[in-house]
């Protein structure tokens, strides 16, 4: 078989098993976020806008489920709109099938990218092992299959502007193990690399602008690094005009739903959602829109960088159980190759600051300057990731984040804190495969060729039964638990669309997810007079029922809804352990 059929073949392999949930789906979802992203994404591919018209806002500010955002008689996203925006343009030119496998595609594509990218910063065999990691990793294959969550694609898009970058900042060096592979012709296509860098990476900034501090710092420092490396007479404002291109859809979008091109989904809120739609009425001319812009800047910084203070107890307890415990085998992995390499990036380091006080302040050149030697870019990329790893465990291991279904103490992929913590595990796979490349020198000099492949084998069986175990087999919300749950989702919201009327309206609390879109839903609980309020003056315009799923709580549901003034209606068997009941107010 020739190498491109063998390579062709992966890619295929992989592609298909990241898109295990999207064959035949039910369009249904189990975070109430893949629901939001999917419906803005089918309505973007539709109309080519976000914006939803809903009359009922205009009466009661309720009817929409979690992750959807309401303002004035409208239903907007509820969180960053990149992903939706994206995939709704290039559906809107294939159709709306090929949403679902999109990230299944930029993921299998970013693994053979990664690849290309370790194998400049470390060496083919290095890069073989990491790519091999990455497309077995637990929680980077279980959020590409999810592949509604921005998380996977953002990676994918930053993964591959980094390989650009490499591309364009070690055209002359030396000093590359990989070079020699990656290595560009001179002009028109180093000039592409700068282009499609800049374009990458401000279409990751774009689809979660919440990474923009810790991508940004990243880049300072890589400029610092190699600037002599740079083309600064063409290269750098090349790569600046593809950020501004991946990030002007997105500029455009914010001023026009929210009134300032630096007014997130995010930094609006629901309570200054309102605020934000008088000011997109008013907003005109260009001085308009700069004076909104820079008002935003402050309150952006503020949310990007540490938006909930740092808390220590949190991020040991995080650490451990998302960092180490929950992906353990590549976890411990990539801690060992951090000790061997951090040796090495260590003496690095010290040349380097030495040279730095000779240069800078004794004004002298140091006697045997290696620093050009020793400042090599695994170095480079080791203190990168250690940059990476401290400012995303503080980050995000300070929250306390309470959206596991399977309970708040549940350690499992469905957690948050694993889909915010992928490009910490990804960029630490070449450590990983640092490691494991030292362990199998080893066993080549020691055992027969036989036993080597035996050995091999054997690592990878393990790693990749790990992966399964944890990513697709997992009893309670691994990937096939996942499909199992949102094909029953579908089943139980088409039963409903035959029992009751089309117009009505669910008060759906967490089950919203199942049933939006086919019905309108109030995620939020009747449970003060304010709501009922609303509740009531719903009722004088479409039929309301409410979800009893387990009936967990049915009986206090039920009652309050009675104390609030409401009487209880016809019941309804949907399946066995879900009814509805009408909410009827005289």
């Amino acid at each position: 078989m020739k190498i491109e059929n063998f390579y062709a073949v992966i890619f295929l392999i992989i592609f298909i098993a990241y898109s295990f949930l999207a064959f035949k789906s039910p369009g249904k979802f189990t975070s109430p976020d893949e629901t939001a992203n999917f419906y803005f994404t089918k309505q973007f591919a539709k109309s080519l806008a976000f914006k939803v018209a809903e009359p009922l806002e205009k009466i009661a500010p309720i009817v929409a489920p979690r992750s959807i955002m309401v303002q004035k008689d409208a239903l907007l996203p509820g969180s960053f709109f990149g992903m939706p925006l994206l995939y709704g343009a290039i559906s809107w030119f294939l159709g709306k099938w090929i949403i679902l496998f999109l990230t299944p595609l930029f993921s299998a594509i970013a693994v053979f990218v990664f690849y290309k990218l370790i194998n400049i910063i470390f060496d083919r065999r290095t890069a073989l092992i990491s790519a091999a990691l990455m497309a077995v990793h637990p929680a980077f294959w279980y959020y590409t299959a999810r592949g509604m969550f921005h998380n996977a694609l953002f990676l994918d898009l930053l993964i591959v502007g980094f390989y650009f970058i490499a591309k364009a900042l070690i055209q002359n060096s030396t000093n590359y193990p990989g070079l020699a592979e990656a290595k560009p012709r001179a002009g028109k296509l180093q000039t592409a690399n700068y282009f499609l860098a800049g374009l990458f990476i401000g279409g990751a900034v774009a689809v979660r602008t919440s990474e923009i501090i810790w991508v940004g710092i990243s880049l300072s420092v890589l400029i610092i690094f190699l600037r002599k490396k740079m083309d600064w007479r063409i290269g750098i404002w090349i790569a600046l005009i593809g950020m501004i291109i991946s990030m002007i859809p997105i500029l455009y979008q914010n001023n026009k739903l929210y009134g300032s091109a630096l007014t997130f989904s995010y930094t609006v809120g629901a309570e200054r959602a309102e605020v934000a739609v008088k000011a997109a009425d008013k907003a005109s001319g260009s001085a308009s829109i700069i004076a909104k812009t820079f008002d935003n800047i402050s309150s952006l910084i503020e949310k990007a960088i540490f938006p909930f203070g740092i808390h220590w107890d949190n991020i040991f307890a995080n650490l451990w159980n998302y960092g180490i415990w929950l992906v353990w085998p590549f976890a411990l992995l990539t801690l060992f190759g951090l000790i061997t390499l951090g040796k090495k990036a260590s003496v690095s380091l010290l040349v380097w600051l030495k040279v730095f006080v000779h240069r800078y302040f004794t004004k002298t050149k140091p006697h045997n300057d290696t620093s050009r030697e020793n400042h090599t870019p695994q170095s480079v990329y080791f203190f990168l990731y250690l940059f990476l790893s401290i400012y995303l465990i503080l980050y995000y291991g300070s929250w306390k984040i309470s959206d596991n279904v399977l309970g708040q103490d549940a350690v499992s992929l469905e957690q948050s804190y694993a889909r915010y913590w992928l490009p910490l595990y990804v960029f630490g796979l070449p450590f990983a495969a640092y490691f494991l490349n030292i362990i199998l020198k080893i066993w080549e000099n020691k055992f027969s060729t036989v036993q080597h492949n035996g050995l091999v084998w054997l690592t990878v069986f393990l790693l990749f039964s790990f992966s399964v175990s944890s990513a697709m087999a997992e009893r309670n919300a691994g990937l096939a638990k996942i499909r199992e749950n949102t094909v029953e989702y579908k089943e139980v919201a088409d039963k409903a669309k035959r029992l009751i009327e089309s117009n009505a309206i669910i008060v759906a609390g967490k089950a919203d997810k199942v049933f939006f879109p086919e019905f309108k839903v109030i995620a939020s609980e009747i449970d003060t007079s304010k709501k009922a309020k609303q509740l009531k003056k719903i009722l004088q315009k479409a039929p309301v029922y409410i979800g009893i799923l387990d009936f967990a709580g049915q009986s206090e549901k039920l009652n309050k809804l009675k104390s609030l003034g409401f009487k209880i209606g016809k019941e309804i068997e949907v399946r066995e352990d879900i009814r509805l009941y009408e909410i009827i107010y005289d």
